[in-house]
């Protein structure tokens, strides 16, 4: 359990590692410096709106006498859920100022790369 704990920290680490130095190197064209400050710094909006969530989810699920592994799934489907939100917010607000086909292209690189990186991890770990 432990090494699984420090490889899971190790992932999360290179994942905003990734994230960070990406969003730092590939500004998009066209995007205003408020928009694109609003476009990185969505990610940690949903992140604590993800993490009281899953600690509400988890706290309640406990009072009820739920099994952890009930639990885990819930936690992960509503991690996928707020995920997904956050994909749609992060394509609002850079489609606003381009064109459908480089949002994808955009959000491929900078959010899929990274996302497939950490699922896989999850995945062999």
């Amino acid at each position: 359990p432990t090494v699984c704990f420090l490889i899971t920290c190790a992932v999360a680490l290179l994942y905003v590692g990734i994230k960070l130095l990406l969003s730092a190197t590939m500004q998009p064209r066209g995007l205003r410096t408020k928009d694109y400050q609003a476009f990185n710094h969505c990610f940690r909006t949903f992140f604590i709106i993800f993490t009281i969530v899953a600690l509400a989810t988890a706290g309640i699920m406990a009072l009820f006498g739920s099994d952890k592994m009930e639990v885990k799934n819930i936690i992960l489907w509503e991690s996928a859920g707020i995920y997904f939100i956050y994909l749609l917010r992060k394509a609002q607000i850079f489609a606003s100022a381009s064109n459908l086909f480089s949002t994808i292209l955009y959000l491929c690189a900078l959010e899929f790369l990274p996302t497939g990186l950490i699922v896989a991890s999850a995945m062999i770990f």
